[in-house]
């Protein structure tokens, strides 16, 4: 099967945007970590994190055939059902939510930051796709 170009494809695909994630997310802690938060690339980065989790799910799905949507503990069950179960939750990280305690304070700590008049540090270069 993994000799198939399709299937090589899908995972690269997999692959690139996994990578990419790990980029903006080290990116954005270390903007974080550097006393300049930015909370709108935080927000994007989580919203592109969801999407590529979906997304990944069901195209691993669709390299592993119908076998991928069997629960654990039936028999056939690839991974011990582990795609299934992460296809099934991915879609929960998309419902929208009350703003946690974690993101009032970090909006707290960015008006602060603000509000102290410190000179800014020079902002990251613009991310590539």
């Amino acid at each position: 099967m993994i000799d198939q170009a399709w299937v090589q494809l899908n995972l690269a695909r997999v692959y690139a945007k996994l990578e990419a994630l790990k980029v903006l997310n080290w990116r954005s802690a270390w903007s974080i970590t550097a006393g300049v938060p930015n909370m709108a690339e935080a927000s994007a980065v989580k919203v592109m994190g969801t999407e590529f989790f979906v997304e990944c799910y069901r195209i691993l799905l669709e390299v592993v055939g119908v076998a991928g949507l069997v629960p654990a503990g039936e028999p056939g069950a690839l991974f011990d059902g582990m795609l299934e179960h992460a296809y099934r939750s991915a879609t929960t990280l998309t419902q929208k939510t009350r703003p946690s305690c974690s993101h009032r304070s970090r909006s707290s700590q960015c008006r602060a930051h603000r509000a102290t008049n410190k000179p800014r540090r020079a902002s990251l270069p613009a991310a590539r796709p």
